[in-house]
């Protein structure tokens, strides 16, 4: 079911999905593993596409007594995971709103934020918009994971992207190389730094 919708959201929006196929169960191991979260703590995850992530993220919400809010700009696929995920909340909006999602929704700055958005293949002023905020929506020390294929890294936007990581939060790292994907991939990890700004008005 997955590939399928997958295809047909490809096929339907050929210029904004950038993947040949959908994340890896070892991709969507990988990013998930050994985030510092509380109990009742938030998880935001952006551009949940099929859900390959979002089934890690469950299994961890139910062992972690987590929050979860999946944020998707498809309407087709916000359905499809309502559908497979009936208790866990999903909002079809632009990440880049994320602040703005979160003061609607009542809830308080996330202790993590997991992105499988193509953020290496956008222009810098979309990059700069989500990843502030992004940072604007994590409690200090929060957690931002993303993931990034291995062979955009020579590209002007990714470097770009490594930068502005690096601007915004003093340090990035690379977490883990996941060789088990189509194709391979790198999980790039930074922290928020300082007080947070997200406001609940």
């Amino acid at each position: 079911m997955s590939y399928a919708l997958f295809w047909k959201r490809l096929l339907a929006r050929p210029g904004q999905l950038h993947a040949i196929a959908p994340s890896s169960r070892a991709l969507a191991r990988a990013i998930t593993a050994g985030l510092e979260l509380s109990s009742d703590e938030l998880i935001v995850e952006l551009g949940c596409g099929t859900g390959p992530f979002t089934r890690e993220l469950e299994a961890l919400r139910k062992t972690r007594r987590l929050r979860y809010l999946g944020v998707e700009l498809d309407p087709e696929l916000v359905r499809h995971l309502r559908l497979q995920h009936p208790r866990l909340a999903f909002c079809c909006d632009d990440a880049a709103d994320l602040p703005r999602i979160l003061r609607r929704c009542e809830l308080s700055p996330a202790g993590a934020v997991i992105s499988g958005l193509p953020l290496a293949a956008m222009d810098g002023s979309n990059q700069e918009r989500i990843l502030d905020a992004v940072l604007a929506s994590l409690r200090p020390g929060g957690t931002f994971r993303h993931f990034t294929y291995l062979h955009y890294q020579v590209t002007t936007s990714a470097r770009r992207l490594r930068r502005l990581l690096a601007d915004r939060c003093g340090t990035y790292s690379v977490r883990a190389l996941v060789l088990r994907n189509l194709p391979p991939a790198l999980i790039l990890e930074a922290r928020a730094a300082g007080r947070s700004t997200f406001t609940a008005q």
